[in-house]
């Protein structure tokens, strides 16, 4: 992907929410595991940002660091593609790393409290999430801009 050139700046760096988000689920940033994928759980995704933000501070010092987001920052970062129909939801698929010999227990309401086991919500990229680029460099704005211009109408 190539950064606009509108776009001067913390928004150049090459370690964004956006660009990650659609690196991995295009297969061409791997996972943490080291493996390619298409379809991955925002967690994932996370992590991968996490050790990219690591490795890009590699040599650096103190107040030259990135800081990275924090997980519920990045979850509201891939709501935004979720909003903007860049990513759509594929399945749901039990925890990868439950506690050992249990499963993790998720209080669910509708009309009733009901306990269900927690399962991660699994993404892929839309046909649009393919296809767009600058929507991937600042979510939060395109998505913001998407508001402005169903409100207008």
């Amino acid at each position: 992907m190539s950064i606009p050139s509108n776009l001067r700046g913390r928004s150049t760096r090459k370690v964004r929410p956006g660009i990650v988000i659609k690196g991995v689920l295009s297969g061409n940033i791997p996972l943490t595991d080291g493996h390619l994928v298409t379809e991955a759980a925002c967690t994932d995704v996370h992590q991968v940002y996490r050790a990219l933000i690591k490795q890009e501070n590699v040599g650096k010092k103190k107040p030259h660091r990135l800081k990275g987001m924090t997980y519920q920052s990045f979850s509201a970062e891939f709501r935004f593609a979720k909003y903007l129909d860049l990513i759509e939801f594929v399945r749901d698929e039990p925890l990868k790393n439950p506690p050992a010999g249990k499963a993790l227990y998720n209080p669910v309401k509708d009309g009733e409290i009901h306990v269900v086991v927690t399962t991660r919500k699994i993404y892929r990229l839309t046909k649009s999430g393919w296809e767009s680029e600058e929507p991937w460099h600042d979510l939060c704005s395109a998505y913001r801009k998407l508001k402005e211009a169903e409100a207008s109408d």
